[in-house]
C-alpha cells in the first residue's frame, strides 16, 4: 500500500482469496525487500488450491520504498503442513526451479536437493517432529511439522 501526501491510499495490493488468509510474520531484508509469511485457507484468487487443513505461503516484495506498485517476486506454497510422507512446494512464477534444505531445530542438515515446481519431497526418513525448510532465494525458513 502507498499513501499520498493527504494519507489517502494511492495504491494497494492484496494477496490471497476469499477465505481466511492471514500474514503471520514480516521480515525486512538487508536489500530493502520484505518477506511475508502467512497461512491460507483460500482456493481462489492468488491461491491455486488448498492442500490440507491450512497451507503456508511465503511471499517476497521488492522495492518497498519505490514510487510504483511493488511486485511479488517469489512466492512458495508448502503443503500439506503438518505432513506424513511427502511434502510439496509450489513455487511462484518467478522461480520455477530451486534448491531446498530441511534442517532439525539444532540446524543439522537432514535433507537437501534440487526441486522443480510441485515436485514432491520424500520425507520418509524423517521422524515425527518439527523441522525447518529453507528455500533458495528466501531468507526465512518455514517451520514444518511431521506427524
Amino acid at each position: 500500500m502507498k499513501l499520498d501526501s493527504t494519507r489517502s491510499i494511492a495504491w494497494q495490493r492484496a494477496l490471497g482469496g476469499t477465505s481466511y488468509d492471514e500474514a503471520n510474520d514480516l521480515l525486512v531484508t538487508a536489500d530493502g525487500a520484505a518477506l511475508v509469511l502467512g497461512q491460507v485457507d483460500s482456493a481462489d484468487g492468488d491461491v491455486s488450491g488448498v492442500h490440507g487443513f491450512t497451507d503456508i505461503w511465503l511471499a517476497r516484495f521488492d522495492n518497498l520504498l519505490a514510487t510504483s506498485t511493488s511486485e511479488v517476486r517469489d512466492t512458495a506454497l508448502v503443503y500439506p503442513n503438518p505432513f506424513d510422507g511427502e511434502l510439496s512446494v509450489r513455487l511462484g512464477a518467478g522461480n520455477q526451479n530451486s534448491r531446498f534444505t530441511i534442517r532439525d531445530l539444532l540446524g543439522k542438515e537432514l535433507l537437501s536437493g534440487k526441486m522443480t515446481n510441485d515436485m514432491p519431497i520424500d520425507t520418509s526418513q524423517l521422524t515425527t517432529g518439527i523441522y525447518l525448510l529453507q528455500l533458495e532465494g528466501f531468507k526465512k525458513a518455514i517451520k514444518l511439522i511431521k506427524k
